[in-house]
């Protein structure tokens, strides 16, 4: 019966974990080195448009920059150009209207013939990197702002190698009044050289392992065409339109990441969730609408990055420097702030939030210039992308990360070796679950042990009753006796629990499990959705049907009918009943996980009961069951009886030998109260006269 409740324990803690690691995240504080004095977030109205007749084109108010609205594309989408994404670069406000990948395993999952938009999904009034100039928001009419015009299209950059593709564009705006111009300049770089492209296009190794390809460079440059001293600050607007994917199943949505560089060189990163932004969006609001200044919790020390992740995919801006130049010689940014696009009035966390980033103020010589540089990376969540780029913390792995990165490399060496990601889960897990047989067979052989000992632990409860202390001494002096460790059947279990988290995490995780293909399943990343039903599953909030998570109940209930052993009380039935609920609850907890994970449980279980069941039939000389009293000495035993003691047994002995310390020093304390002289009686007193005699 212990055993089960050591699995009993297992599960619930397991399941604990997860539910703790997955929903209940502590939101960060954004408060960092917030100044005494900090002026309220600008919060610009468009003015109301008038309605217009058919072909009627808006009347062009005087004054405002006279630049035609273009949309110019960086790099391609096809996968043997050397280049891993295509980057639509807009005219309005300067900015990336959105990023696509070319990567064939990197696909829309609701329109798999379309490549995935990692940043624009949403179409916002001010898309990503769009740059605001308040130097020259005060000479633009009607409240117009830098980051809503058209800039001009001053240069595009031809690729060398490929002249038929653009790898660069220079865009332009000057002031109204002729004394001030800004540049901004977008390179994306190559991922892969021309002469370095198999046949068949970049590897998966070339794709997985170079950062560069997923890189957007952006300048920006400020030139005073006056001859007296100005100063200027912007705003840069950070990644929008992160798509949502396989919204009814996943626990992950958007999150704004953010690294920080401490004033001693350290680094300090922080998330804060989309639910957090739209709160502090709304305090904002209220303080306004009541007269009040708005709260002013934002981030104040200097970036390393700052940008949207969302499950397998990210978009990071880095302001960069020069080789050897620190933040503290050469700041950039003063200011970011939690930036809400759109909410979501059903579901906070899914939200389409990101950040806006504020520059120090910019002193400007007399026909003098400066650059502020920056660089965009949009793809997906790997260490070996992001590390280099100073972000490896940005793919949380949880608690167990260490165990979750030995999953991963092990899962990919298998799929590199040729085995699909579903047979590579089967693969990992039964290589797992080997290198844990030793700890497996000792806890069955505990677990046998102990069901052997049932029939007696229920006579000594019997025999003692409702004597809790003399219950416990006897099961003690029981498990002393057979040489059993109640102890060592529960590490096991307590060694399993990171392996346990540490894999869940690791396959939650993959985003090469994103489309990977296994029989029926077309996504391994997400509930294999047999089919739809006309209906919607109450509780579980889904119309789809999932086999995977069903199979995986019946299994968990499978195994827990297999290993119980018989009800010995109608108490120990009742318990039995309890605990058959336990694979129900856990149905509803994995309904929503990925495939890959139902696999990786499925195999696991079907491999516990083939390994019980081969222990329990091949039984080595000193695993035997426990004896009854009246049975005969046998061989076993004598074996056991050679054997050193166990730190149960030492510790039973320890205990006995203190309380007959105890009731001697008692004992003594009372004779010599009594009477020294009695030399009639026995115990110390004679001994002690027979010592001072000898002969």
């Amino acid at each position: 019966m212990d055993h089960q409740k050591r699995l009993v324990l297992f599960m619930v803690i397991s399941c604990a974990f997860l539910l703790v690691w997955t929903y209940i995240r502590p939101a960060p504080v954004p408060n960092r080195n917030k100044p005494a004095e900090v002026e309220a977030p600008e919060l610009a109205a468009r003015p109301p448009v008038e309605a217009l007749r058919p072909g009627q084109q808006p009347a062009r108010p005087a004054g405002l920059p006279d630049h035609p609205n273009e949309i110019i594309s960086l790099g391609s989408l096809d996968p043997n150009s050397g280049y891993f994404m295509r980057v639509n670069v807009t005219s309005r406000g300067a900015a990336v209207e959105s990023v696509e990948l070319n990567d064939p395993r990197y696909r829309d999952l609701d329109d798999r013939k379309r490549s995935l938009r990692v940043v624009g999904t949403n179409a916002a009034d001010v898309p990503t990197l769009a740059t605001d100039i308040p130097l020259i928001n005060a000479q633009l009419p009607n409240d117009e702002r830098t980051q809503s015009i058209d800039w001009k299209v001053i240069e595009r950059i031809k690729d060398e190698q490929s002249p038929n593709i653009t790898r660069g564009v220079v865009l332009g705006l000057k002031s109204p009044d002729g004394s001030f111009e800004v540049r901004k300049r977008y390179v994306l770089r190559r991922g892969v050289d021309v002469d370095e492209i198999p046949e068949s296009g970049p590897t998966e190794a070339q794709r997985d392992k170079v950062p560069a390809g997923y890189l957007v460079d952006s300048a920006l440059q400020f030139r005073n065409l006056t001859g007296g001293q100005t100063s200027v600050r912007y705003e840069l607007q950070g990644p929008t339109g992160l798509p949502l994917e396989n919204e009814a199943h996943t626990s992950k949505y958007r999150d704004l990441e953010l690294g920080f560089i401490e004033p001693d060189g350290g680094f300090n990163d922080v998330q804060f969730s989309a639910g957090a932004v739209v709160e502090r969006a709304d305090a904002v609001r209220e303080a306004l609408v009541a007269g009040q200044a708005p709260p002013t919790d934002d981030w104040t020390d200097p970036l390393r990055y700052a940008g949207v992740e969302i499950q397998y995919f990210v978009a990071l801006v880095f302001p960069t420097r020069p080789d050897g130049v620190t933040a503290a010689e050469m700041p950039i940014i003063d200011r970011t702030v939690p930036d809400l696009i759109t909410a979501d009035d059903k579901k906070a966390a899914k939200s389409d939030i990101s950040l806006r980033m504020r520059s120090v103020d910019i002193d400007l010589p007399p026909n003098g210039e400066k650059i502020h540089r920056f660089t965009l990376y949009a793809g997906p969540q790997r260490k070996d992308l992001l590390k280099p780029l100073g972000a490896g913390s940005v793919m949380d792995l949880g608690w167990f990360w260490f165990v979750s990165e030995a999953m991963l490399y092990l899962l990919h060496f298998l799929h590199d070796v040729g085995i699909p990601y579903g047979f590579a889960i089967i693969c990992m897990t039964v290589l797992v679950r080997s290198a844990m047989f030793p700890l497996s067979r000792k806890q069955a052989i505990s677990a046998a042990r102990m069901k052997d000992l049932q029939p007696k632990i229920e006579e000594l409860k019997k025999k003692y009753g409702e004597d809790r202390e003399k219950l416990g001494r006897a099961q003690m002096e029981l498990f002393a006796k057979e040489g059993i460790n109640p102890i060592a059947g529960c590490l096991p279990i307590v060694l399993q629990l990171p392996i346990f988290i540490g894999l869940y995490s690791a396959l939650n995780n993959s985003v090469d499990l994103r489309m990977a293909h296994f029989f029926y399943i077309d996504n391994l990343a997400a509930p294999d959705q047999l089919f739809h039903l006309p209906f919607e599953l109450p509780i579980l909030n889904t119309s789809a049907f999932n086999l995977l998570p069903i199979i995986t109940v019946v299994l968990f209930y499978f195994q827990q009918k297999l290993f119980m052993p018989p009800a010995t009380s109608p108490e120990q039935e009742m318990q039995y009943k309890m605990m058959s609920v336990m694979p129900l609850f856990m149905g509803f907890f994995f309904y929503h996980v990925p495939a890959g994970l139902c696999v990786y449980f499925i195999s696991s279980s079907l491999w516990s009961v083939a390994e019980r069941k081969l222990l329990a039939k091949h039984r080595k000389p000193d695993d035997p069951p426990a004896e009854s009293d009246d049975a005969p000495v046998n061989k076993f035993a004598k074996e056991k009886a050679k054997k050193p003691k166990s730190f149960w047994s030492k510790l039973l002995e320890s205990v006995d030998e203190a309380k007959r310390e105890a009731e001697l020093s008692d004992s003594g304390g009372r004779n010599n109260g009594r009477g020294r002289n009695d030399g009639k009686s026995g115990g110390g007193g004679g001994r002690r006269k027979k010592s001072k005699s000898p002969r």
